[in-house]
């Protein structure tokens, strides 16, 4: 189970990261840690692309 602002916990984010700009240093860091293609892809776009198409089913908001 996650730990988030929903538990009372905090999640430091790395400075060098410090928003969603920063998301490719994650990724950066997570190939030189061995994260393969197909799992990167998974983190960085398949799992928004599900999200979008769970929320928005008729397509997205006019």
């Amino acid at each position: 189970m996650g730990r988030g602002p929903e538990t009372g916990a905090s999640a430091a984010i790395p400075r060098r990261i410090k928003d969603a700009s920063g998301l490719p240093h994650l990724f950066d860091a997570m190939r030189k840690s061995g994260f393969d293609r197909q799992t990167l892809s998974k983190f960085a776009f398949d799992n928004w692309l599900r999200v979008f198409a769970l929320t928005w089913k008729n397509g997205p908001p006019s």
